[in-house]
């Protein structure tokens, strides 16, 4: 979130591409509910036509209508061109597409044609919207995630991890998880460790604002 959960206070055009905040971030659905409500705040939505609590332009549901935007051929260019301090908010599940990092090329784009990208304003409003906890804070250390290459692992170590592809295990790998929960990844486990949670030790967390 460059431009903070608060930033919404600022913005005057917010296109939501591919996400749901409704579900993924509540207290910055709520916030965009407010604008809409008592400021006007004008909200479109590439994507499923999701029941955001509030009104909002549908202007398509494809890939293909985020290249048109950035393109500058599609008729909702113009309303966006008008904005002085517009906002772009795109799902991280989106990115995990086979299309995401084309995608990701459009948002740029984007920032780079319109002041979704304001300099002038030390304005930054191209936003990805993180929905797995701590995932800001593995970004800040370096940690990103990467497609398993190479031969087929044999041993694959879950920390905790509950939210994965689960055809990225090979079928004959032995499988050990480390948690506190015993959740989805336990079910995949051939030894299961204990572990402490978050509540039992010592660290600095982040927000999805990547505040302490």
């Amino acid at each position: 979130m460059n431009s903070t959960v608060i930033g919404i206070d600022n913005t005057d055009f917010v296109l939501l591409v591919g996400c749901n905040p409704k579900i993924e971030c509540p207290v910055l659905n709520a916030r965009i509910r407010k604008n809409v409500l008592v400021n006007g705040l004008e909200v479109a939505v590439i994507g499923p036509a999701n029941n955001l609590s509030y009104n909002y332009h549908h202007v398509g549901s494809s890939a293909q209508t985020l290249k048109e935007i950035a393109e500058g051929t599609h008729p909702f260019c113009e309303r966006l061109s008008q904005a002085t301090l517009p906002m772009v908010i795109v799902g991280a599940e989106t990115l995990s597409r086979p299309d995401g990092k084309a995608i990701m090329n459009y948002v740029n784009q984007i920032g780079a044609t319109t002041n979704v990208i304001n300099e002038e304003e030390a304005w930054n409003g191209v936003n990805v919207l993180h929905t797995n906890a701590s995932k800001v804070g593995t970004l800040d250390l370096g940690i990103a995630t990467q497609k398993p290459s190479g031969a087929p692992a044999k041993l694959v170590f879950l920390l905790g991890a509950d939210n994965f592809r689960h055809e990225d295990i090979p079928e004959d790998a032995y499988v050990i998880y480390l948690g506190t929960t015993g959740d989805e990844g336990a079910y995949y486990a051939d030894l299961i460790l204990p572990g402490c949670s978050y509540l039992e030790k010592q660290g600095t967390y982040v927000n999805t604002d990547g505040r302490v």
